[in-house]
């Protein structure tokens, strides 16, 4: 089965930040979306992977 959510390490390690740091873009509501079941965080990982794709600049995006 192949995973659809990653924890806040994974997404932190993934975009060289730290966890506070996606913590207070998750307060201020300008992170990337997430869901919270009983306290735990994990963040959609097509959704992450979306969000970094419309970050690419410059040459051709991945399959275009």
């Amino acid at each position: 089965m192949n995973r659809k959510y990653l924890t806040s390490q994974e997404v932190a390690d993934a975009f060289n930040v730290s966890i506070k740091t996606l913590s207070n873009h998750r307060a201020l509501g300008t992170g990337l979306p997430f869901i919270k079941v009983e306290g735990i965080i994990r963040y959609p990982k097509d959704q992450v992977e979306a969000y970094i794709e419309s970050k690419i600049v410059g040459g051709t995006k991945h399959g275009a």
